[in-house]
């Protein structure tokens, strides 16, 4: 069952006494950054002026591990992700270790990572033990080749229905998003760093990512939405706590994340919440009530 956080039952918090009757929130999805190592600048990503290429840092093991207990003591049954800003497919070996102790310690989670593809292989796919892979056609290279690509890689399909293609690997799920920069529609402006995409006006719509979402970064990092990230000096505010310091309960549970959720769910996006005020971001088909593809709205990651 997934494991419900209920704020109310939080324990030496005096500062914020209506929200322990006021919020109920669950926590879905966990992102962890395993690694930093990205090949690719894309205009649409913070990669583009970050540099992720020269030096390969890891999330160190045992606080990966560490996570991993803590979500297990809450029986946490929710997403694992291992994609953040990094590439996942780029060490396999790294990415099929850090799979097989999820499977260890967390059995009933759906393990999911989107890719470039630029890594993707049978042989990088064999006895990866992840229940779903995303491959983005950055290049668009459209969907003939795309299916092509998958039959080449020895995925079988099971579905095509432009821009999507389904398919599947041994026991992977596979979803191939054909053309992804001219069909997606949930473009964002990356917590204020790409203004191309932000919104016209000031954002007063709620925002239930920070209630839904947990997001490791490479670092140890813990961040409340998947648009932000420690490594940019504006989105500094976001880093609720370290897991090399404390557990991620503890971090989620802090007064800090409380108060951020609870702005965001008011829509109440304060001067220090400036990654907020022009995002155009809805909640990725991960945290919402129901986990499906929508072939109209398009899908999110």
């Amino acid at each position: 069952m997934l494991q419900k956080i209920h704020w109310k039952d939080l324990r030496e918090i005096t500062d914020f006494p209506e929200l322990m009757t006021e919020l109920d929130g669950t926590l879905k999805l966990v992102e962890i950054e395993v690694f930093n190592y990205c090949n690719r600048k894309c205009s649409f990503c913070p990669n583009e002026t970050i540099d992720r290429k020269t030096n390969f840092i890891a999330l160190s093991e045992s606080s990966f591990i560490n996570v991993l207990k803590d979500l297990k003591d809450k029986e946490f049954a929710g997403y694992i992700s291992f994609s953040r800003y990094n590439e996942p497919l780029s060490h396999i070996n790294l990415l099929k270790k850090r799979a097989l102790q999820v499977r260890e310690y967390l059995p009933k989670v759906t393990t999911i990572f989107n890719t470039n593809g630029d890594f993707l292989s049978k042989d990088k796919l064999k006895m990866l033990s992840v229940d779903e892979i995303s491959i983005m056609d950055y290049d668009h290279k459209g969907l003939e080749k795309c299916i092509e690509r998958m039959e080449r890689t020895g995925i079988k399909i099971l579905e095509s229905d432009y821009p999507f293609i389904k398919g599947k690997f041994e026991n992977i799920s596979i979803l191939y998003y054909v053309d992804f920069v001219e069909n997606h529609i949930l473009m964002n402006d990356r917590g204020g760093v790409l203004k191309q995409y932000s919104l016209k006006e000031k954002r007063t719509a709620p925002c239930l990512e920070p209630e839904r979402f947990a997001g490791i970064d490479y670092n140890g990092n813990m961040m409340a939405c998947c648009v932000t990230r420690s490594d940019i000096k504006s989105h500094k505010n976001y880093i609720l706590g370290n897991i090399n310091e404390k557990s991620i309960t503890d971090i989620f549970n802090s007064p800090k994340a409380i108060r951020l959720r609870k702005n965001a769910s008011e829509g109440n996006f304060t001067e220090d919440m400036k990654p907020c005020h022009y995002c155009p971001y809805k909640l990725g088909r991960y945290r919402r009530d129901k986990v499906e593809l929508d072939y109209e709205k398009g899908t999110d990651y």
